[in-house]
């Protein structure tokens, strides 16, 4: 028996002859393989093409607000050796540690985007920011000069040699795997420790 499926036209099949409805005339399992191979492709290909774009559209972000994040830490340490007032510098703590501590999730979704291309960038990161967060909260805690100039010494130390170039190569990585097309920004390191000290080498003290 020949089956033939229109459009507008149902014919109620037995159970060993019944085949998926597809739009397609059918009459062979020939054409209803191509047919079926054919849809298939095409929506695999629009999901390709949504989730490339949701992926790209999560990497840009996760960088910007990455680097947003970078710059208000940086400019809080940079403040710090501006100033000598205890108060002032536990304000600047405290915003310097919320920032730093929000990185890590933007961190998380780079790394799951750079697919392991920027493992020792990444490791960098995860292994010195517990460093940076420690020396904030202490300053935080006890904002003397003596330990403010001791823990930001830490926290420039971990930071300006380790996470922020470690931020760009990170950053690069999940654009590259990701199909971005732009270059992450480069961060400048933080001056607050020398700062610091030429207020300590002129007589503040607190």
């Amino acid at each position: 028996m020949k089956v033939f499926l229109a459009i507008t036209t149902v014919m109620v099949l037995p159970a060993a002859l019944a085949r998926p409805i597809l739009p397609v005339a059918i009459t062979s399992n020939e054409h209803l393989l191509t047919a079926r191979n054919f849809f298939t492709n095409a929506i695999n290909g629009a999901k390709g093409k949504g989730a490339g774009g949701n992926q790209q559209q999560a990497v840009t972000n996760a960088a910007s607000s990455f680097a947003g994040d970078v710059a208000i830490v940086s400019s809080s340490l940079n403040s710090m050796g501006n100033t000598t007032d205890p108060a002032t510098m536990r304000t600047l703590a405290r915003k310097a540690y919320v920032a730093e501590k929000d990185e890590d999730q933007h961190r998380a979704v780079l790394n799951g985007a750079a697919s392991g291309s920027a493992r020792q960038a990444n490791q960098k990161i995860v292994d010195n920011t517990p460093i940076v967060l420690d020396g904030l909260q202490s300053i935080m805690v006890n904002p003397s000069m003596a330990n403010t100039m001791r823990n930001l010494a830490r926290v420039e130390s971990a930071r300006n040699a380790n996470i922020l170039p470690s931020i760009t190569a990170l950053s690069n990585s999940a654009f590259q795997q990701a199909g971005v097309n732009q270059q992450a920004q480069q961060f400048a390191p933080t001056t607050g420790t020398s700062s610091l000290r030429t207020l300590q080498a002129n007589g503040a003290e607190n």
